[in-house]
């Protein structure tokens, strides 16, 4: 983590991943979640004030990981090579996911994690925590990007079949299918009820309305 004013790592978060972390992205910081995503398919959550660990689950995708979204304290939206996207739910119960920056001191937060993460075995770590909730199916190529609206309940998505979609990540419907580009789509930004996207065809980035 970078200070911002500074531009300096004050903070490491570490011994999560083995393959290249390919996407980030936090909730509120009161709410000290942060989750990544690697290119082996790995969903990692950490406190962002300690840089702890608190949880992993390995072959979220079976593929690389190519985007996060956190909604909340419990659910996280992931999205891969794999052409799909998934919804995650951390157990607020476990121990796992219930070590926050102000319920245990630093010391006995790190023999409990160290205790946890390195004497189990393989299987037992695929049984973390964080359960899958629903999987989305829909584009025929993988997908490169994802973007939460300011819609409630919306998110959309780019991929290498050129297209967006529009998801309610709750239903599990895919609303809509916006058509346009020739090749696949790389990014999204949201404004309001404007949605933007770039692409690999070079034809400049799109502004879709009324999303």
């Amino acid at each position: 983590m970078w200070d911002k004013p500074a531009l300096n790592a004050d903070l490491r978060f570490q011994d999560a991943h083995s393959a290249p972390i390919l996407c980030l992205d936090f909730n509120n910081p009161s709410e000290y979640l942060l989750a990544s995503g690697d290119a082996s398919g790995t969903l990692a959550l950490w406190n962002i004030f300690t840089g702890e660990l608190i949880s992993r689950k390995k072959r979220c995708h079976d593929k690389g990981m190519s985007c996060v979204i956190v909604l909340g304290s419990n659910m996280i939206l992931t999205a891969g090579f794999d052409k799909t996207m998934r919804l995650f739910k951390r157990d607020p119960k476990s121990n796992m996911s219930s070590l926050s920056s102000h319920e245990l001191p630093k010391e006995k937060k790190q023999s409990i994690l160290k205790k946890i993460f390195h004497q189990k075995s393989k299987k037992d770590e695929d049984k973390c925590a964080i359960k899958l909730v629903r999987e989305y199916r829909g584009h025929k190529g993988e997908i490169y990007c994802m973007q939460s609206l300011d819609h409630e309940k919306l998110v959309a998505t780019g991929a290498t079949d050129s297209n967006i979609k529009i998801w309610n990540f709750y239903s599990g419907e895919c609303q809509k299918t916006l058509k346009g580009h020739k090749e696949a789509v790389t990014c999204l930004a949201t404004k309001g009820d404007k949605l933007f996207s770039g692409s690999l065809d070079k034809n400049g980035i799109s502004k879709l309305d009324s999303v």
